[in-house]
């Protein structure tokens, strides 16, 4: 019986180390501002005009001099497309939790959504659109603080940490009880 409680201890120690105290948490720019540079492992960045930015596990962005700086992968950029002021029906926009968003619909009926803004010039207009990346190539990327809209980052997860302790303190009090009542009735 002791073996089995070494075992069931040693597992739960396993797994307690398998499972990582560290979690990527969305974190306020603020709060990175805040924090001590190089604190934070970067995962992933939105930009205040909707491009987003992802980093690697194994090479994560760090936070220095009010910038955010590492090599990653754009997987939504930011399209602008001219088109004649003619062809377009109507303008419309929307805010959405204090975002606020433009489409366009064009003569020919199609729709655009549209981020950012709409620039009006003489007889044609600018559309700015988010479009999905499918073909990523990393490169060195450099995100001054005020242009980031979310950052995604490695964050200790003091939760996790708390729930895993608890299991263990529990389990381990039980098995010490049934060892206990095991070397009495013997």
């Amino acid at each position: 019986m002791r073996n089995k409680i070494i075992d069931i201890v040693t597992l739960e120690s396993f797994l307690i180390f398998s499972w990582s105290c560290y979690s990527v948490q969305e974190i306020k720019p603020e709060v990175l501002a805040a924090g001590k540079p190089g604190d934070y492992e970067i995962r992933k960045v939105e930009t205040t005009s909707g491009e987003v930015i992802e980093f690697s596990g194994q090479h994560p962005a760090k936070f220095m001099n009010d910038t955010i700086q590492g090599t990653g992968v754009m997987t939504r950029s930011l399209e602008v497309i001219e088109v004649a002021r003619v062809d377009i029906r109507q303008k419309t926009s929307s805010t959405y939790h204090g975002d606020k968003s433009y489409s366009v619909v064009m003569r020919d009926g199609k729709t655009y959504p549209v981020v950012n803004y709409i620039v009006d010039q003489n007889d044609s207009t600018l559309l700015c659109m988010l479009k999905s990346l499918s073909n990523n190539v990393a490169a060195s990327y450099k995100v001054a603080l005020d242009e980031a809209k979310k950052v995604w980052a490695k964050q200790f997860d003091i939760e996790s940490v708390l729930l895993l302790g608890i299991l263990l303190a529990t389990s381990l009090a039980g098995l010490v009880g049934i060892g206990s009542s095991l070397a009495f009735g013997n």
